[in-house]
């Protein structure tokens, strides 16, 4: 708009009604396509100066709408495919920086991200005592009444130590505030097991809940698990999973 930046075609439009107000704001990217033509038996081949790609991944979109009162916040809803794929911080830029917003996050949104920051924050857990706080955790987010969590509020209520500091670095900084509810059989289809590979390479995958029943584990020197129960079905594969 102001010629600082001939790479992108920004794109605004605004509403007023009373008291209510709404922006939506487009940004396209710059792009060089070719424009072909034909007459008779010639060919013409033309580059497009000032063409922006409305298609493009690198696409970026944005409504709010609200009261016009220093006292509410305005709602928003963002597109915004090069943060989704996670392209580093330059992504970040357009919430983050531009729109000086700050994602919310809906029940299944906020209970994926709960569940992806606790398997990578296990993944990255060496001790075992800290892996067990994890488990633990899970374990007690299941069984847990409270409606509505944060990814902060679960670091502070189930976790300390190296755990909480790994989890709160495995989280993302803009949505570790933002509340949700959480919905346990969406948390049940990304987080309900647990896998031990033992040394023999014998996989054995259990239940967070059967563990420390049927599934037990014994801490020495080195850890040892056991496992006894009535066997209901087998099955052969050519690999685990």
């Amino acid at each position: 708009m102001d010629d600082r930046s001939p790479f992108t075609l920004m794109l605004l439009a605004a509403y007023r009604n009373a008291n209510t107000r709404r922006t939506v704001i487009w940004a396209f990217p710059k792009e060089e396509p070719f424009h072909f033509a034909t007459s008779g038996t010639h060919a013409r081949i033309k580059i497009l100066n000032d063409a922006f790609s409305k298609t493009s991944s690198f696409r970026k979109g944005a409504a709010f709408e609200g009261i016009n009162s220093p006292h509410s916040f305005l709602n928003g809803h963002i597109i915004d495919r090069q943060a989704e794929h996670g392209y580093g911080t330059a992504a970040d830029y357009w919430v983050s920086n531009f729109l000086e917003s700050r994602p919310s996050l809906t029940g299944t949104a906020g209970t994926k991200l709960l569940a992806k920051c606790l398997r990578a924050t296990y993944d990255a857990l060496d001790a075992p005592e800290d892996r067990d706080q994890i488990s633990n955790a899970i374990v007690a987010a299941h069984a847990s009444r409270r409606p509505t969590w944060s990814l902060q509020r679960f670091a502070n209520e189930y976790l300390s130590g190296a755990a909480k500091d790994m989890f709160i670095a495995k989280s993302p900084p803009e949505s570790r505030a933002s509340t949700f509810r959480l919905q346990k059989d969406e948390f049940e289809k990304k987080l309900n097991f647990r896998v031990f590979r033992l040394a023999d390479d014998v996989m054995v995958s259990a239940p967070f809940g059967r563990i420390g029943a049927s599934v037990k584990l014994r801490d020495g020197e080195e850890r040892w698990l056991t496992c006894e129960g009535r066997v209901v079905d087998e099955k052969v594969r050519a690999r685990y999973g």
